[in-house]
């Protein structure tokens, strides 16, 4: 079986996908092999026993990945809206995972406030993915036929696919997921919290992915 990575830039549904695929019988990890040590230290992936992978923490390595990575991708008001939740960006709530982006991208840190960090997290994070792969899903629209198109590219079939995703998509993990992108949750990030150049860059970006009129 083709081993299969899922990346992005974090709080874009890396879970809700090793989820989906381990439902399917696909051994994946989610952080267990492109780790926090991987990040920060720069230690090689340990593959073990895992047949796909899914992990933000992957993308400052894809440069030297010998497997088929795929981009995850989620509405960046979407991403900034949950970062901001999680206070991932906040100074006395700094973590080895900010630890871990700042290392590899320190101009974020440069921003003064959570708001633009988080937007650049999502513009320049998944540029860097988009430099090492033109094969991207959009966590929206990952569904049924989605599942299907992936199992099929590392040659894992399930006659009993729709079963199986009647229960990944009712599992509470994954209703979160999808109400977080509800009209009304993406309109409670002021677009006024961002600085004007760095907001057109990322607009720019997510037209690229589909996700324009923001």
């Amino acid at each position: 079986m083709t081993r299969l990575l899922f990346t992005g830039t974090g709080r874009c549904g890396t879970g809700y996908v090793a989820a989906a695929l381990n439902a399917c019988g696909v051994r994946c990890g989610h952080e267990q092999v492109y780790t926090l040590q991987t990040a920060l230290r720069d230690t090689p992936p340990v593959w073990g026993h895992w047949q796909a992978e899914s992990s933000w923490l992957a993308a400052p390595r894809l440069w030297n990945s010998e497997v088929k990575a795929l981009h995850l991708v989620r509405h960046p008001l979407a991403y900034v809206r949950s970062a901001l939740e999680i206070g991932l960006f906040h100074d006395a709530r700094r973590s080895a995972y900010t630890d871990a982006i700042y290392r590899h991208m320190p101009a974020i840190e440069r921003w003064k406030d959570p708001a633009n960090r988080a937007l650049a997290m999502w513009a320049w994070w998944n540029g860097c993915i988009g430099a090492y792969t033109t094969d991207y899903y959009r966590i929206e629209d990952f569904g049924l036929a989605t599942l299907a198109e992936v199992l099929h590219s590392i040659g894992h079939g399930r006659s009993d696919l729709p079963a199986i995703w009647a229960k990944v998509a009712n599992d509470p993990g994954a209703r979160n997921l999808k109400t977080a992108e509800k009209p009304q949750r993406l309109e409670s990030v002021a677009t006024s919290l961002f600085q004007p150049k760095l907001l057109d860059e990322a607009r720019k970006l997510s037209a690229h992915y589909g996700y324009a009129g923001w």
